[in-house]
């Protein structure tokens, strides 16, 4: 397995036609797509760094692709996270996520969408169950 080192990452943005911008503040899970673009500062220059943002449009949407740290110490753990603006707003506060190995252990049950193998794969959070499911359906 080879390394995906910074510049590989600057690389990317530029791949995807986004552009890397230093940050102001840090980001946290929930954050929406607003709330995200006004913690973004300058355009990035100098060396490439995983704590920039890429920004810009994709395929005509408007995109944030940036990684962020779960936990702490030696179980801290880094991912990379994509937010789209999506126009109208959906007002869903919809979150989809690969199911963890122990989810459901301790209760915490996802919204089921009706389709097995997305059930089984995906945590899904919404503010309201029914509009959630109406949005896939």
């Amino acid at each position: 397995m080879s390394w995906f080192g910074a510049e590989d990452w600057r690389a990317l943005g530029s791949d995807l036609g986004l552009l890397p911008y230093t940050q102001t503040a840090g980001y946290a899970q929930g954050m929406g797509f607003r709330q995200l673009r006004r913690t973004f500062g300058a355009p990035a220059t100098g060396e490439p760094s995983y704590a920039h943002r890429l920004y810009g449009r994709w395929k005509g949407v408007e995109v944030i692709v940036l990684t962020y740290d779960v936990g702490s110490g030696s179980s801290q753990t880094t991912y990379t996270g994509c937010l789209a603006r999506i126009e109208p707003p959906l007002f869903l506060g919809l979150c989809l996520k690969a199911k963890p190995f122990l989810h459901g252990l301790f209760g915490g049950e996802s919204l089921s969408l009706g389709d097995a193998q997305l059930d089984k794969e995906l945590v899904v959070e919404g503010f309201d169950p029914v509009k959630v499911r109406d949005f896939f359906a």
